[in-house]
């Protein structure tokens, strides 16, 4: 299981349009009212481009709709919670700054590059932590109204206990999920070719983690959809299935009574096999590519960094003397990274930099500074607790959140049709 990390994008603040349900009203630049409170063009396209920022998803007229659905849904959400705050809110301020700072250091930064870096996109601060605290305060009212109800008995404990230890020696898979819910049976054309456009959007280099916690409403997207590892008996039959017939870095899209789900396979061990992983723990230096950089080959200038200094510790003083972003250590599982940073430092041992490697906006190489063989963990008690209470709380919520799609006043431009139909 992993930690709980919670991402967004910012939202900030406009044509004509006029209403699906109200055709003769022309309101100027708004593209939607959620019980009174209105979403304008510019809210929108300011949050498509956060999104595809982050996730690198494909800048189409579908993802716009994606990104339209989460802004109206997050309305509802936080105008629901804010009617039964308790004093002093749902969540304190040490919570939002927690989860501010796991937000920089799951882009590789310290708090205060993640300032500075929101700061070069003009995004405000307060209206990342505005969002937080909408995220964090939805959470905490579903633990509040429903936790008390969940529970799971040391019997049923145990009977899952015994189901996954009499499988661990299966295949191991290491998975990465998004669940999207099945509302309505005519609404299944719609949600399928969402489901389909996040697919490609992921085949074309986007980022998995980030997608998922913008459009999943399973109980991990806020962990970036990441299962861990995983054996027979701790996904749905279906989803286990599918994966016995992936092939690693793979995806699949799998459905069963409660809706669909997106998977990703992105390692696996056979049975009978090695079952260790390898943790490393490195150092990542950056520069922009050169249309980021006034047109200079900052290749080639990465590339005689790292060939003049052999030394890796020699390599990231020159780094930071020159102004080349260097990040904090950090550490991450071979087997979980991405197909490109797992080949780079598949072959790096301690004190060994990587090849170049690069994504759309810059050049990275990768310092290793410590490498080892670690067996791959059994699922515990409270881990198979948890997993099992979570499903079950990520259920209520998205039945909440239904409900009160159910008896939301929600006006839409008419290029999206009827609140109904839309949702």
């Amino acid at each position: 299981m992993r930690k709980t990390i919670y991402s967004l994008a910012v939202l900030l603040s406009v044509n004509s349009l006029s209403f699906a349900d109200e055709s003769d009203k022309k309101y100027p630049g708004i593209e939607a009212i959620v019980n009174g409170e209105i979403i304008t063009q510019d809210d929108l396209d300011s949050e498509t481009r956060n999104v595809l920022a982050t996730t690198g998803g494909q800048d189409n007229r579908e993802m716009k709709v994606a990104v339209l659905k989460e802004m109206i849904n997050s309305k509802l959400k936080w105008q629901h919670v804010s009617k039964f705050s308790p004093k002093g809110g749902w969540v304190d301020d040490s919570q939002i700054t927690e989860t501010f700072e796991s937000i920089a250091a799951r882009n590789n930064m310290s708090p205060k590059e993640f300032r500075k870096e929101l700061k070069s996109k003009n995004i405000n601060e307060q209206d990342v932590r505005r969002k937080i605290r909408s995220n964090l305060s939805w959470i905490a009212y579903i633990q509040a109204r429903y936790g008390k109800f969940v529970k799971i008995s040391q019997s049923e404990l145990k009977s899952l206990m015994k189901s996954v230890k009499s499988r661990k020696d299966k295949t191991a898979f290491y998975v990465e999920r998004m669940f999207f819910p099945l509302t309505k049976n005519e609404q299944q054309e719609k949600i399928l070719q969402h489901i389909k456009n996040i697919e490609q959007s992921l085949r074309n280099g986007g980022n998995f983690a980030e997608l998922a916690r913008q459009f999943s409403s399973g109980s991990d997207a806020n962990n970036g959809g990441d299962l861990g590892w995983i054996v027979e008996g701790q996904v749905s039959r279906e989803e286990y299935s599918a994966l016995l017939n992936l092939s690693v870095g793979d995806y699949k899209i799998v459905s069963n009574s409660r809706g669909y789900f997106l998977l990703h396979l992105k390692d696996k061990k056979e049975a009978g096999t090695d079952d260790k992983v390898t943790t490393i723990k490195f150092i990542q230096v950056a520069i922009p590519k050169p249309k980021y950089a006034n047109g200079q080959d900052t290749f080639s200038l990465l590339k005689g960094l790292k060939d003049n200094f052999a030394k890796v510790r020699d390599f990231l003083n020159q780094a930071r003397t020159i102004g080349l972003y260097v990040s904090e250590p950090m550490t991450g599982v071979l087997e979980s990274m991405n197909e490109q940073a797992r080949n780079a430092l598949r072959k790096c041992q301690k004190d060994q930099k990587s090849e170049i490697i690069s994504n759309d906006k810059a050049f990275f190489v990768f310092c290793v500074v410590d490498r080892r063989e670690e067996k791959i963990p059994e699922p515990t008690e409270n881990d198979i607790a948890s997993h099992w209470l979570n499903e079950k709380m990520s259920s209520l919520a998205n039945k909440e959140l239904r409900e009160l799609q159910e008896k939301a006043d929600v006006k839409l431009d008419q290029k999206y049709g009827n609140w109904s139909d839309f949702f």
